[in-house]
């Protein structure tokens, strides 16, 4: 096969009606003399060009857009798994439903100078089927792309919710000496106490904490130092906090030492939006 280059001349016709020249410098095979030459003048060539750069790239946004979607929803998803099974179900057209507290809270957003939101108010009053809701959907909306050019990378924040009940119960587990099995079909042992310290670090540095029912758990110097940590940790770093009680902040602290109830209670002011149920 003859493959020596040559150049030629042609005289071409686009589909636009433009008459144009085309000189090939490849091969005087006509297998590649075939394969080169131009089905378009310049024109059009650079405008279908752009018109395929402009479909690939609305292909990527929607296949973009169609991810976002899709890890939002399962992040809301796993946000509910983490949510007792009663709250679950909460209904908010349901008639014993606080509506007016929903209503107070629901368009709440944190920012870096009141990154907590608190909602105070006796038993029954929605605050738990609130707090949860509210908590779901700031999660989802924090995922979000990375960011140019890197589209396709999807940002998930870290998240979790703790009642003050099971607070207290992780704080304790810290003090057990004796490791207990994983699962019974295990024969592998877990260590508590190393469950419980990493437990606690995810209260402190996850990006959406709710604490529900603070208050509740009496406040032994263990409970009342490790929520201190937590708290004071999040006010440090602006990071997202929900949480609920049935009295104020001032009332919380009491039975705490001197020195660590006065810096808890103004931490929770400070950083706090303080809505009564």
């Amino acid at each position: 096969m003859n493959t020596t280059k040559t150049t030629t001349t042609e005289t071409l016709t686009c589909e636009c009606g433009t008459i144009y020249q085309w000189e090939n410098e490849e091969f005087r095979n006509e297998f590649w003399t075939n394969f080169f030459r131009p089905k378009h003048c310049e024109e059009c060539s650079e405008r279908i060009a752009a018109e395929e750069l402009k479909r690939r790239e609305e292909h990527e946004r929607r296949k973009a857009e169609q991810e976002l979607t899709q890890a939002k929803e399962t992040t809301a998803n796993e946000a509910r798994d983490l949510i007792p099974p009663r709250y679950q179900q909460t209904d908010p057209k349901h008639p014993t439903f606080n509506g007016d507290l929903w209503r107070k809270v629901k368009a709440w957003r944190p920012s870096e100078e009141v990154p907590f939101l608190g909602m105070i108010g006796e038993s029954g009053a929605c605050k738990t089927r609130i707090g949860f809701m509210l908590w779901r959907e700031i999660i989802a909306e924090l995922v979000r792309p990375y960011g140019e050019p890197d589209r396709r990378r999807i940002y998930v924040p870290s998240f979790e919710a703790v009642t003050s009940a099971t607070f207290a119960r992780i704080v304790g587990s810290q003090f057990q000496s004796t490791p207990t099995k994983r699962n019974w079909w295990s024969d592998s042992n877990s260590d508590p106490r190393h469950e419980a310290r990493e437990e606690l670090d995810l209260f402190r540095k996850c990006e959406v904490l709710f604490l529900d029912d603070l208050g509740k758990a009496k406040n032994t110097p263990s409970v009342a130092a490790e929520l201190f940590a937590i708290i004071d940790h999040r006010h440090a770093h602006n990071l997202t906090t929900i949480w609920t009680a049935n009295s104020t902040p001032e009332e919380i602290v009491i039975g705490m030492s001197e020195d660590m109830a006065g810096p808890l209670a103004g931490r929770l002011i400070e950083c706090s939006t303080i809505v009564r149920a």
